[in-house]
C-alpha cells in the first residue's frame, strides 16, 4: 500500500536539497517567526514574506500539485483555528480572521517545503543538534514512525465506510458517519499508543536512545 510521507521528495535533485538541514531549520524557524510576530498592519512585510515563500517554492522544484495537497490536508487545522476567532474576539474580527489565515498559510507553506526535500530523519537530527529538547524530538520520531500504520487504519475504514453507506443524498448523515470514524480512529489510536509504550516498557526504555 502506498503511503506519501513528509519526506515524499526528499531524494530531489535541488538548490535547496544542497543546504544543509541544520541551516534550513534555523532559517526556517527565523522565518516562521516573522511570519508570526510581524503585525498584520505590516502589509508589505506580508508581500515580502509571500515573495520568499515563492522563491523558496521555485527553487526547491516541488510540484506544484504536491505543495496544494499537502497544504489541503492540514487546512482542517487552520480552519479549527480560524472558526474559534468569532468566540475569543469581540472586536476587529475580520482583521484577525485575516490575520489568522494569512499567517497559517505562509508558515506551512514554509514547513511543507522545507520536510519535503529533506529526509524526517536527517530532520531530526539537525533537530538535536539545535538542541531542541530530546522529549519532542522523541515525540516527532514516534510521530514519524507510526503514521503509516494510522494511513493504513484510516484507509481501511474509509474502504469500509463506502462500502456499507446507504445514506447517499442526506449530507448531514454522511457528515455524522464520518465523525464517527474520526472518534473510531482516535480510540484505536490511543489504545495502540499504550500498547507500544507498555512493549517499549518491558524492552528497558528509558527515555535515552538505547
Amino acid at each position: 500500500m502506498h503511503h506519501a510521507f513528509l519526506d515524499e521528495f526528499r531524494n530531489i535533485n535541488s538548490p535547496l536539497k544542497r543546504i544543509p538541514v541544520k541551516i534550513k531549520l534555523v532559517l526556517l524557524i527565523t522565518y516562521i517567526l516573522a511570519v508570526v510576530l510581524t503585525p498584520i498592519q505590516f502589509f508589505w512585510f506580508f508581500i515580502l514574506y509571500a515573495f520568499i515563500a515563492v522563491a523558496i517554492v521555485v527553487i526547491s522544484r516541488l510540484p506544484l500539485k504536491f505543495i496544494f495537497e499537502r497544504i489541503k490536508e492540514i487546512s482542517p487545522f487552520i480552519l479549527l483555528v480560524l472558526v474559534s476567532v468569532p468566540f475569543i474576539y469581540k472586536e476587529q474580527r475580520l482583521l484577525v480572521f485575516t490575520r489568522c489565515l494569512v499567517k497559517a498559510i505562509l508558515s506551512a507553506l514554509g514547513m511543507v517545503v522545507v520536510l519535503a526535500t529533506e529526509k524526517f530523519t536527517q530532520v531530526l537530527q539537525g533537530l538535536r543538534e539545535l538542541k531542541m529538547p530530546e522529549i519532542f524530538i522523541k515525540l516527532l520520531s514516534f510521530m514519524y514512525r507510526y503514521l503509516f500504520v494510522l494511513e493504513d487504519e484510516f484507509e481501511k475504514m474509509q474502504r469500509s465506510f463506502a462500502a456499507r453507506r446507504v445514506t447517499q443524498g442526506q449530507k448531514w448523515l454522511q457528515i455524522k458517519s464520518f465523525a464517527n470514524m474520526l472518534g473510531v480512529l482516535f480510540i484505536r489510536a490511543f489504545e495502540r499508543s499504550e500498547r507500544i509504550y507498555l512493549a517499549m516498557c518491558a524492552r528497558g526504555l528509558n527515555g535515552k536512545d538505547n
